[in-house]
């Protein structure tokens, strides 16, 4: 009797181990079940959208909205095509800084804009008061150019520029540049580590993006690390706080801070690719210095509530955990971070194999994940980095291939690559404590994200209304893919799992793509999308309010519905840059507004920034909400609305639990084809374009080959939250 009760009792607990150890694959079968339950819901009828024009009535007798408008701008005018004489030498400095460098003008050329009530006998009279004559008007930036005597030096050039800048009828008047320098060299005495030939930051043009962009002090780097040496010489001036435990328990997070954001122009040191931009650091690691996944989701909700003295909408990422266990809440807290609109950079990890799937949060879909392109251990100029078509090699030592394959090709959980070494880095040791080499010193993926993160507070300092999304689509896009995985493998265009999307290219990142310009009637509704994202503008005082809806539509008459409501947000007013929603009054290429003008002229809309979709079948990521979402095309060409170019994906982060036992959080991320997104009732069968001169909607079918024309905007209905519109954009003719 006592034999048949033990083997009863090993009977039982053998029988709880096996099904323990296979529940996450019954739990993946009644997970499957619940979704299939949820495939078969009829879709909603076609989108008669039940929303109606926004208030209030632009025919109100007692509103008076019409404001000063341009009317249609006519071509470039020409009236002298003389070539300049030639230059002279000119000091530039900045107005923010008071930084200076050195460039050229023309001697005899002056651009200026006049305001906007200036009379054409005005323009000739504030001209001869310079002895100077019309040579080229540009409408599309509404600059003229002007013909001046020659000036013999800069102090002549600048008496006749201040002339004109005291005159009440100049909105500016600068020189006409020509030699400006195309990079800018601080005074940091390490820099020549970074920024010589073979240096991290000139490989991927950290120099020339500087002369661009250098940051702003609203953009704010999060370090999720081992915490930071606070007051070392390079990071204290840009040290906010850091969250958990004070101090740091080793190396790693002092030497990530000061590649994103040391100290830059400071006269010691080195130089940080976020030359304005500051940190907080928050440490991931206990009092005896382990890592650990609960502080990690800990300083994760930190950054997330951080308002003070600016949002963290970047956070570094330089670790990996084995995903098993040790990142159950860090899965719910990046998610919450992602949905925030917060940039998370991860590191894609160090070692030589498929493994990217296997740690997290390299693998996660809420992460821009960053290998880590080397070259040799010495400089070696006959040795060069390109072959004579211009592809650039991904450099390692020929006895390791950590050229291979980081993750499967179908998951592309790899972004972009940056720089695996670096020239320099800040040292725990002391205050002014430094590791240089001009070897370049191996610091591995992690190095390669931080920066990476440098480089995107960049990005959004230039372009204030990209989302972290935006941002991920911007390194990419506009990354030099011109790699080869070695000396041996071909060159790859676009996206390939050696290299992602390629070498981030930081000129190219905060580099306008141009202007671009929409005619508009008056009296009529539109709904309109800008298919770009404005520059900061350096004389706006709310770094956020230079892309701002209310700076390119000059209207009372200007709305967005609010994403999964049927509320509509005014947004022709000066909106906080951070509210409940702080992304419904940003102009992003693919967020549409109603528009109304009222007069008897038509209305020319000018905007200059980042243009979407500049490589063939890169997708940009649009976060959906249920409920009616406002969308527009977010490209130049027509956007055709098939499952070639439009698909979605569907994520979800749960806990698992085997009867009453929770068993670990699983992360998943579906994308399918539009059709089968239609099909599973995820979205509704057809979006609604509105017709301005009919004053009606029309409709755009997923199956009859329709397409969505650039600068339209549209209405999607989603039927669930948890979703993400996918749109790839053309080939480019």
């Amino acid at each position: 009797m006592r034999k048949n009760w033990v083997l009863w009792v090993l009977m039982s607990i053998f029988v709880i181990m096996m099904v323990t150890h296979f529940a996450p694959v019954a739990t993946t079968m009644v997970e499957t079940t619940v979704e299939t339950t949820e495939t078969v819901i009829e879709p909603d009828p076609p989108p008669e959208p039940d929303i109606t024009l926004p208030p209030p009535d632009p025919n109100d007798p007692g509103v008076d909205p019409t404001p000063y408008m341009p009317g249609p701008l006519p071509e470039d005018v020409i009236y002298d095509a003389t070539e300049p004489s030639g230059t002279i030498p000119y000091t530039f400095t900045d107005p923010e800084t008071g930084e200076t460098s050195e460039g050229e003008v023309f001697k005899d050329e002056i651009s200026v804009r006049f305001v906007p009530e200036v009379m054409e006998e005005d323009i000739d009279a504030v001209l001869a008061s310079v002895s100077g004559w019309k040579k080229i008007y540009d409408p599309a930036f509404d600059v003229w150019t002007i013909g001046i005597p020659p000036a013999s030096s800069q102090q002549e050039l600048d008496s006749k520029l201040e002339t004109l800048n005291n005159n009440p009828l100049v909105e500016f008047a600068v020189p006409s540049v020509v030699g400006k320098p195309t990079q800018v060299i601080p005074n940091d005495p390490l820099y020549v580590y970074q920024g010589n030939p073979e240096g991290n930051l000139a490989r991927i043009k950290v120099p020339f993006a500087w002369e661009i962009e250098k940051g702003v002090n609203e953009v704010v780097i999060g370090i999720l690390d081992s915490g930071v040496r606070s007051t070392h010489e390079d990071l204290a001036p840009k040290f906010i706080r850091q969250y958990g435990l004070s101090g740091y328990s080793e190396p790693h997070g002092t030497i990530m801070a000061s590649i994103a954001a040391a100290a830059t122009n400071n006269s010691v040191g080195m130089a940080g690719v976020g030359w304005n931009t500051r940190f907080v650091s928050g440490r991931v690691t206990n009092s005896s210095g382990k890592w650990s996944g609960n502080l990690v989701e800990s300083r994760l909700k930190d950054f997330i509530n951080t308002y003070d003295p600016a949002p963290i909408l970047i956070t570094n990422m330089s670790f990996m955990f084995f995903d098993w266990g040790y990142t159950d809440g860090m899965k719910f807290a990046t998610l919450d971070a992602w949905k925030r609109e917060i940039l998370l950079v991860a590191s894609a990890g160090n070692v030589n194999g498929n493994i990217i799937a296997w740690f997290f949060p390299a693998h996660s879909f809420t992460t821009m994940t960053v290998g880590g392109m080397w070259w040799p251990n010495r400089p070696n100029f006959n040795y060069p980095d390109s072959d004579e078509d211009g592809f650039y090699y991904w450099r390692m030592d020929e006895g390791i291939d950590f050229a291979s394959a980081y993750q499967n090709e179908g998951e592309r959980f790899l972004s972009v690559m940056a720089p695996w070494r670096t020239g320099v880095w800040a040292s725990v040791e002391s205050d002014s404590a430094y590791y240089f080499s001009y070897l370049g010193l191996h610091g591995g993926t992690s190095s390669a994200a931080a920066h990476t993160s440098g480089l995107a507070a960049l990005v959004l300092s230039q372009f204030p209304s990209m989302s972290n999304l935006d941002i991920k689509h911007r390194l990419e896009d506009t990354a030099d893919d011109r790699v080869r995985p070695d000396r041996n493998t071909l060159p790859i265009s676009g996206y390939d799992r050696f290299t992602g999307w390629g070498r981030v290219d930081a000129e190219r990142a905060v580099k306008s793509d141009g202007p671009l310009s929409m005619t508009l009637s008056s009296n009529r509704w539109y709904m309109v999308c800008l298919p770009i994202w404005p520059k900061r503008r350096a004389d706006e005082t709310d770094w956020r309010d230079s892309a701002a809806a209310w700076r390119f539509f000059p209207t009372p008459y200007l709305y967005r519905l609010i994403p999964g409501t049927n509320s509509y947000a005014n947004v022709a007013i000066d909106l906080p840059s951070f509210g409940c929603y702080p992304s419904v009054h940003l102009v992003r290429p693919y967020q549409s507004f109603w528009v109304w003008f009222s007069g008897n002229t038509d209305v020319t809309v000018i905007a200059e920034g980042a243009r979407a979709g500049l490589k063939d079948y890169h997708e940009l990521e649009i976060p959906l909400r249920q409920g009616f979402n406002m969308l527009g095309n977010p490209f130049s060409t027509d956007l055709p609305w098939d499952d070639t170019h439009v698909s979605v994906r569907f994520y979800k982060v749960k806990v698992e639990r085997f009867l009453f036992w929770r068993i670990g959080v699983s992360e998943t991320s579906n994308i399918v084809p539009l059709s089968q997104a239609i099909s599973n009732g995820w979205l509704r069968d057809k979006i609604a374009l509105w017709n301005p001169t009919t004053n009606s909607y029309e409709y755009v079918d997923d199956n009859l080959g329709q397409s969505v024309p650039p600068g339209r905007g549209f209405l999607l209905r989603a039927n669930r939250d948890n979703l993400t519109l996918l749109i790839k954009s053309p080939p480019t003719q």
